[in-house]
């Protein structure tokens, strides 16, 4: 038996993309066309551009709070080792 007759027999005849792939790439495409026309509009742009504007101003600020988290943790366990920390008694109802 050749490759190509032991392929025929496994295939289902049709040829081309299946009805997923093809959804999935219209999908694809309106949400493409949709991205475009949003970003087409003048005030929108504008309106992107102030958003990354503040994600860049909040990504910038992240590295100095991640230092002074970092610190104040490493104080608090240094204080609770040390048995000077202040205990915090739980609530009971």
């Amino acid at each position: 038996m050749s490759q190509q007759e032991k392929n025929e027999g496994t295939s289902n005849g049709r040829n081309g993309y299946k009805g997923t792939s093809l959804l999935l790439m219209f999908a694809g495409g309106a949400l493409t066309g949709a991205a475009v026309a949003y970003l087409a509009q003048a005030q929108n742009r504008e309106r992107v551009r102030a958003i990354a504007k503040r994600a860049r101003e909040r990504a910038g600020q992240f590295p100095r709070a991640m230092r002074e988290a970092s610190h104040a943790a490493r104080t608090a366990f240094a204080e609770a080792q040390s048995g000077h920390g202040e205990v915090v008694a739980s609530r009971q109802k």
